[in-house]
């Protein structure tokens, strides 16, 4: 009689879906080897061994009126994060420029605050532009909560994809978030799909949630039909309400939710994030659970990897970069 793991790889591999009943299975069931190859199988089938590089700025800092427990950024906690207005168009595309010159091929730009109404949007816009006349990268952009006419003025701008993530499940959201809804969140999502956008939305790991809350993220992302998903560990920051615990999760469950993940939707890129310290020496573990993308550089406000070492470990694990063929994978 076959496994959990048999059983599922094999229901995945013939186009079908699980749903979250076997998915909560797989994780409390599934022995952690079998689970990871079965996953790395399911990835190469999908994706194959191309993997995303993608850099990140934040143009805008600090002030953020919104109340997230992990975040650096909210005015409710008192940081050590730098606080700053929006930045010139000019130092974003030198910014871009440098990351595309390593490899990158997907670029974001993030800025702090609720919602993009309350930014300069003509200089949003005209940043935009800038980065697609100056840059051939894949234009990514994380600004809030969005409403319809905004996402078509974004994608006229040059934007590709909308970034924006969920965090946890929506019966967990309000131990994470008072200050605005879930189904904000994903209206937002919505609009940027209705304007012809694609969308980036994950979440974050080790905020208290269980795993049945990963789970659950991740089937209504899969209902969204999201296809780009940062899959991110909490990295604690001082001052924070988060920021005095350590971080509840193992690096075995980290790989576990990974692979787990990918049997959910097979076929998104899955795209390693902030938090990844966790995994120390072991990082590359996270590309034989299911990863197909990986956040190079520094991060909005703590420091990430060498971008060098990055691709010096994605090569090392037989991956191809997908700038080395000229083309973007979605």
């Amino acid at each position: 009689m076959k496994n959990i793991v048999s059983s599922l790889l094999e229901k995945v591999i013939e186009g079908n879906l699980i749903d979250a009943n076997e998915a909560l299975e797989l994780a409390e069931n599934a022995e952690t080897t079998e689970l990871l190859e079965a996953s790395n199988k399911i990835r190469n089938i999908n994706r194959g061994n191309l993997v995303n590089l993608c850099g990140v700025m934040n143009i805008k800092s600090g002030k953020c009126s919104e109340d997230c427990r992990y975040c650096s950024q909210s005015a409710y906690y008192m940081t050590n994060v730098k606080s700053y207005d929006l930045v010139d168009v000019d130092e974003v595309v030198e910014f871009a420029k440098k990351y595309q010159e390593k490899g990158v091929n997907c670029f974001g730009i993030s800025t702090s605050g609720k919602a993009f109404s309350d930014l300069n949007k003509e200089k949003v816009y005209d940043i935009y532009k800038a980065l697609s006349r100056e840059t051939t990268m894949r234009l990514c952009g994380a600004h809030g909560l969005l409403k319809e006419e905004e996402a078509y003025r974004l994608k006229e701008a040059g934007l590709c994809c909308y970034q924006h993530n969920l965090q946890t499940s929506k019966e967990f959201f309000t131990e994470v978030c008072t200050t605005h809804f879930y189904d904000d969140r994903m209206n937002t999502i919505k609009y940027a799909q209705k304007a012809g956008l694609d969308t980036c939305s994950g979440g974050i790991m080790g905020l208290g949630e269980t795993m049945k809350d990963r789970i659950e993220m991740t089937m209504t992302l899969r209902e969204l039909n999201v296809m780009n998903i940062p899959v991110n560990t909490l990295n604690p920051v001082e001052g924070t309400p988060l920021g005095d615990r350590p971080v509840s999760i193992t690096r075995e469950e980290v790989l576990r939710n990974i692979a787990i993940y990918r049997f959910i939707i097979p076929k998104a890129n899955f795209i390693y994030g902030a938090g990844r310290v966790l995994l120390g020496e072991e990082q590359h573990m996270a590309f034989r659970a299911g990863m197909s993308g990986i956040v190079v550089g520094n991060f909005l406000t703590t420091p990430g990897n060498c971008i060098e070492e990055d691709v010096e470990m994605l090569r090392n694990e037989g991956f191809m970069l997908t700038s080395d063929k000229g083309s973007y994978a979605i």
